[in-house]
């Protein structure tokens, strides 16, 4: 289930949502255009608007496994970002919903996905590829890898990433290694 929890007491304040097992939640992310939450299913291959009850209203479709999702902007508006491991790909469809398209392919296994907070590591897309143990980062224009090389190498299996609310770092959980590493901005 989805709880709302009180960040200054820690104590759980009320259920939003909890018909979750159901539907295997597999990738959350809070989306600001509709101050909701979004999720990816590993059943029904969907990925849906989180609602105060019932079955969540789909967004996009045909989307199996995926894992990680980024929401924000991107050329004619907000648009959803979504890793799918088996596919070696990551999907771009509209916020409001509606069937995603390929943006990025070529990767090795995609886990999470991150917008950039802008600053010093800009606004590009933030990849996790577990298969080649690093974090690329994209144009959300056009899906042109910025960095010639990877952003981050290194690392054994890099699963989940965000920013610290401040944009001063990233953080990339190495799910092998059992490790959480900071990164900070660099050219």
């Amino acid at each position: 289930e989805i709880f709302r929890v009180n960040l200054t007491s820690g104590n759980r304040e009320a259920t939003v949502f909890s018909r979750l097992l159901e539907l295997a939640p597999t990738g959350i992310v809070f989306d600001p255009a509709s101050n909701g939450l979004v999720m990816s299913s590993f059943i029904g291959s969907r990925i849906s608007r989180i609602t105060d009850g019932g079955i969540p209203p789909t967004l996009l479709t045909e989307l199996s496994g995926v894992h990680g999702l980024a929401c924000g902007p991107c050329p004619g508006g907000d648009c959803l970002y979504a890793a799918q491991p088996s596919s070696e790909k990551i999907f771009r469809g509209p916020a409001s919903g509606g069937s995603p398209t390929p943006f990025i392919t070529g990767l090795a296994s995609p886990v999470d996905v991150a917008l950039g907070p802008g600053g010093a590591f800009g606004s590009y897309l933030y990849v996790t590829d577990a298969g080649r143990g690093e974090v690329r980062r994209y144009n959300t224009a056009d899906g042109t890898q910025v960095d010639a090389a990877a952003f981050v190498s290194g690392m054994q299996a890099p699963f989940g990433l965000d920013f610290h609310p401040n944009g001063s770092a990233l953080f990339v959980s190495d799910y092998k290694t059992g490790t959480i590493v900071r990164i900070l901005p660099h050219p």
